[in-house]
């Protein structure tokens, strides 16, 4: 008896698993700009850190989901700035 999973579950497992490296992407740019304009890792971005980021600040800008992002943002930087 072969125990091999359909195809479409393999696609939907990848699917899944690239929705969520997406959602991780777009959650760490917080805490990443908290860090930085907290002081906890001195000087400015580094420009390498800007251009990775670069589609996240388009997401922001260009879809519904920015103001919920930049709330979870602002919730970073209260967090590093109370510890």
């Amino acid at each position: 008896m072969s125990t091999h999973f359909p195809s479409s579950s393999r696609r939907g497992s990848i699917v899944i698993f690239l929705l969520l490296l997406a959602a991780g992407y777009l959650f760490s740019f917080g805490p990443v700009q908290a860090l930085y304009s907290s002081g906890r890792i001195s000087g400015p971005m580094p420009e390498d850190l800007v251009t990775f980021y670069k589609p996240v600040h388009w997401f922001y800008h260009n879809t519904p989901m920015g103001p919920p992002m930049t709330r979870h943002d602002a919730w970073w930087g209260r967090q590093l700035k109370r510890s």
